[in-house]
């Protein structure tokens, strides 16, 4: 009998062709936060084929309550359920987590894709697609694992389990709701976010804040007997742009390659109903990231007492200040452990399939590894961030997956989960 892991390896090449039709598959369900029912029925679907002890439920923020990082922002999780399926082990080996997620950004603005964001074609070797990096090519690599096992006629001691989480995109409760009913191990690799050859362990934090300005209404062929809103915006891009450039200057670290870490971007605008009228109010979408030892309850005070100051000024255009709210991602920075026997099994995988070295890559984004290591239920467990590959333009237009990654890195997950799980 052959090495189990060249069996795996050579069942992993013979199901390219397949495992590239059902990430194509997957990118045409559209599945933004809020609506990922359709594309979990799929998955959960595949699972079933594979065999696997699924389970299928929706996040119950009662049960998550006791978790400190509970992100406890209302939303709506009915309809949107995490899936998860386990393949149990003979006994006698560790277990292993993986993790992908199926909600993913908005596709945006439609005509400015080249291919459009359910098309799933594949050009020059790169798969279009809203969700296609971010996060469905992980799923689509953690199915086609337990697949070659099965091809290879290999079976692992300790158990592999799959989640298939929503939430990724806001708050990380779909992991933590997995965690919670039970669905961890000795080790979790998330498939999200990194190349081949790099691995992440540490995020930055991040806050979601909702600034509203209030003008007067009226129709805009007597514009002057309103006030538009529109005008306490000059003020507040100029005061977020000062206190992000502030920030910078003051602490002075580098956050892995980038030199400036600390943003305040405006993701959106909103405001008015028509030309024909003065609207009463403006509202932006805006997103804080910063480094630590600074929590979320510190950056939420930073941020009030940015806009605050803007309208306290005598130059403030409005007659009344702005209001602050705080919804969504409301996340803590996370330093996670950069050397562990997990990282050491990684590390040997990537040096036998890649032949290359694998490198730390911290990163301005946020994961749901923070549950792993933090939650009142299970024991921290060591884990990373590691999959599905090379890719573009996660969250805007033209989205898109490099295709030829595939391979290596299932066959570097498959090597690792061998070494972990025993045979």
């Amino acid at each position: 009998m052959t090495d189990p892991r060249a069996r795996v390896w050579d069942a992993i090449e013979s199901l390219e062709p397949a495992a590239v039709a059902m990430l194509q598959d997957l990118v045409r369900i559209p599945s933004p936060m809020g609506a990922e029912a359709d594309v979990q029925d799929e998955v959960a679907r595949r699972m079933r084929a594979l065999g696997l002890e699924v389970h299928v439920f929706d996040i119950d923020p009662e049960r998550l309550q006791a978790a400190p990082l509970f992100n406890r922002h209302a939303r709506n999780y009915a309809g949107r359920p995490c899936v998860v399926g386990v393949l149990k082990g003979k006994g006698g080996g560790k277990s292993l987590v993986l993790n992908a997620h199926a909600d993913t950004a908005p596709p945006g603005d439609e005509d400015r894709w080249v291919h459009p964001p359910t098309s799933a074609v594949i050009d020059d070797g790169w798969l279009y697609g809203r969700g296609s990096w971010d996060d469905k090519a992980g799923i689509v690599e953690m199915l086609t694992i337990v697949e070659a096992f099965r091809r290879a006629g290999v079976r692992l001691a300790g158990d592999l389990v799959l989640s298939c989480v929503v939430e990724d995109e806001e708050s990380g409760n779909g992991s933590l709701a997995c965690i919670e009913r039970g669905f961890s191990g000795d080790a979790v690799i998330i498939l999200d976010g990194t190349w081949p050859e790099r691995y992440i362990v540490s995020h930055i934090g991040h806050l979601w804040i909702e600034v509203r300005l209030f003008g007067r209404g009226a129709p805009s062929s007597v514009a002057s007997r309103g006030l538009n809103p529109v005008l306490g915006l000059g003020p507040l891009v100029e005061a977020f742009a000062r206190f992000e450039s502030r920030k910078n200057d003051e602490d002075g670290r580098p956050w892995g390659n980038i030199a400036r870490p600390y943003f305040l971007n405006i993701g959106r605008i909103e405001g008015g109903d028509y030309p024909g009228s003065v609207p009463r109010e403006v509202k932006l979408a805006c997103h804080y990231g910063f480094l630590p030892p600074l929590g979320p309850e510190d950056a939420r005070r930073e941020i009030s007492a940015v806009v605050e100051e803007a309208c306290r000024a005598p130059s403030w255009p409005l007659e009344s200040p702005a209001e602050v709210r705080f919804f969504g991602a409301d996340t803590q920075a996370f330093q996670g452990r950069a050397e562990s026997p997990l990282i050491d099994r990684l590390r040997h995988a990537v040096r036998r399939e890649r032949k290359a070295e694998l490198v730390e890559s911290p990163v301005t984004g946020w994961c749901d590894l923070r549950h792993y290591e933090s939650n009142p239920w299970r024991p921290a467990i060591p884990g990373c961030l590691y999959g599905p590959g090379g890719g573009k333009n996660a969250h805007i237009e033209n989205e898109q997956f490099r295709v030829s990654d595939f391979v290596p890195v299932s066959k570097v997950l498959a090597d690792v989960t061998i070494d972990w799980c025993g045979v």
